[in-house]
């Protein structure tokens, strides 16, 4: 029997998949604090808010009516989780919201690594199918 946490967290992951030469799309994931079990995912090539119900229902169907502890969905404060079907959703499976807000720390850190993904790794077809980093060097043998 799968042990599930009182505690689910949601992330969307946007246009990530670029780089492998799929179609730009979100990612919407629900995950089990307990053991980082992904319970459920939607794809998306234009998020709107059944795409972020839609795995929200499905894991927590999946959770068991019988625990009597708080259940909390983490989540950020995106306009998806603050409309009234997904806090109807919650309510109906008696499950509480938190809705977290990142420090400057945490930003700063998630644009540094956006940044480095963006210059080193995202391939550009207007750049021979290199990233800037690997075009500079190419064309110019030197970095920046």
């Amino acid at each position: 029997m799968t042990k599930y946490s009182t505690e689910l967290k949601t992330k969307i992951v946007g246009e990530y998949l670029k780089g492998v030469g799929a179609t730009p799309c979100d990612l919407e994931l629900i995950m089990d604090l307990y053991a980082d079990e992904i319970l459920s995912y939607n794809l998306s090539d234009h998020p709107a808010f059944a795409f972020t119900l839609t795995p929200l229902h499905e894991a927590l169907e999946k959770m068991p009516v019988h625990i009597t502890t708080r259940t909390y969905v983490h989540t950020d404060q995106g306009f998806r989780y603050q409309t009234d079907a997904w806090q109807c959703e919650l309510k109906h499976h008696h499950v509480y919201q938190n809705m977290s807000r990142k420090t400057r720390d945490e930003l700063e850190t998630a644009l540094r690594a956006w940044i480095k993904y963006y210059n080193e790794s995202r391939i550009k077809e207007k750049l021979a199918g290199q990233s800037p980093i690997d075009y500079l060097i190419s064309t110019t043998g030197q970095v920046a």
